[in-house]
């Protein structure tokens, strides 16, 4: 999920680095749920409940100022928001059933590498020359991350890799909303966008919850809740722009689930693939900054 942004008042770093730190744990935290909620229902139903429960934990938000937050702006950004995030997730939440944590985390997170595609092909916007070699950096991790070496390229892995160019289509209109929308008002669309999207293919695919999966659907709710939450704290207190490379904190914390629950451990070459995934996703976001601030200046 994409983190929304907000126009941070003067606040302390530190304190915006821990509460982003913790909302990433939180999201993340929400992939082993899935993973493992899944096999019990089916990603349609995973997908669902995760959102409906979310919309509970937002209710009280909701009715305490529900003109403000119903209200867009611009819905259309907003819609479209909601149906690539949500694509996303279901196909996040499909690709878990075969690949492990770390490397569904890890595909997907390379939504920055895409940013500056999408925004060519979409908004007419040039590509400075300078992306072009952290993208392909970042790429080749992709490739060691795929396994060429086995002799086969997973089919799941370009299903977690076309998540993560959702994502990045997802990230281009969080920006293009950005100011224009209450972020409370994009999450709540996003969940109700999510209800209404994944309904279809919970009905088609229907298991009649166990209470053992109510138990994961109710933590995946609150996790993906407490996960936004936190993002908003951290984003009053430090520019997103500032915290935005912490997002590659989630593949950290889906390698430390990986191995506490499945005793999964990545590869060498896979480390590697590790290493310039993030630093091309990174440099990307880092160039993307400066950018933005050469054009303000």
């Amino acid at each position: 999920m994409e983190e929304l942004k907000l126009h941070p008042r003067k606040g302390s770093l530190k304190k915006g680095v821990i509460l982003v730190l913790l909302g990433w744990l939180f999201l993340s935290a929400g992939y082993p749920l899935a993973k493992i909620v899944t096999p019990l229902s089916s990603v349609g139903q995973t997908v669902f409940f995760r959102n409906w429960i979310g919309l509970i934990c937002l209710l009280p938000f909701v009715i305490k100022d529900h003109k403000k937050v119903i209200h867009m702006n611009r819905p259309w950004l907003v819609i479209l928001r909601g149906l690539s995030g949500m694509t996303a997730l279901g196909l996040i939440f499909l690709a878990l059933q075969k690949l492990s944590i770390v490397n569904t985390t890890l595909l997907s997170n390379t939504s920055p590498l895409f940013v500056p595609i999408i925004v060519r092909i979409w908004l007419k916007q040039k590509i400075d020359h300078r992306f072009w070699l952290p993208m392909v950096l970042g790429l080749l991790g992709v490739i060691l991350v795929i396994k060429p070496d086995a002799g086969v390229f997973k089919p799941e892995a370009f299903i977690a890799l076309l998540a993560g160019i959702c994502l990045a289509f997802s990230a281009v209109t969080v920006k293009m909303t950005s100011g224009s929308d209450n972020p409370l008002t994009v999450l709540f669309w996003y969940m109700v966008i999510g209800v209404v999207l994944s309904l279809p293919f919970a009905i088609y695919a229907w298991h009649v919850p166990t209470i053992e999966a109510w138990l994961y659907f109710v933590l995946l709710g609150v996790t993906a809740v407490l996960g936004q939450f936190f993002f908003f704290t951290a984003f009053r207190e430090a520019k997103v722009t500032v915290l935005a490379p912490l997002s590659y904190s989630a593949i950290i914390y889906s390698g430390i689930f990986d191995w506490i629950i499945w005793r999964d451990t990545p590869t060498l070459m896979m480390w590697f693939g590790v290493i310039l995934i993030c630093c091309g996703g990174i440099w990307v976001i880092l160039l993307g900054q400066k950018k933005k601030q050469n054009s303000v200046d």
